[in-house]
């Protein structure tokens, strides 16, 4: 069996955001049962969002100029 070492990313820049009320209790309940601060979840979910737009960018774009 081969363990992967997985890496740590410190999370040190702060960005603020307002969410309704509902937003925001629906956001802890998800959160809550994973163990996770509603917060760290919300820093998961952004950087997945991040992710998968870049991706989908980069992949129009290698299919708007093929080599």
């Amino acid at each position: 069996m081969v363990t992967q070492s997985k890496e740590y990313i410190r999370r040190t820049v702060p960005l603020r955001v307002k969410l309704s009320p509902d937003m925001a209790a629906r956001l802890d309940s998800i959160s809550r049962p994973r163990g996770v601060t509603a917060a760290t979840l919300a820093a998961l979910i952004i950087g997945e969002y991040v992710d998968r737009v870049e991706r989908r960018e980069k992949e129009q774009n290698q299919e708007e100029s093929p080599l």
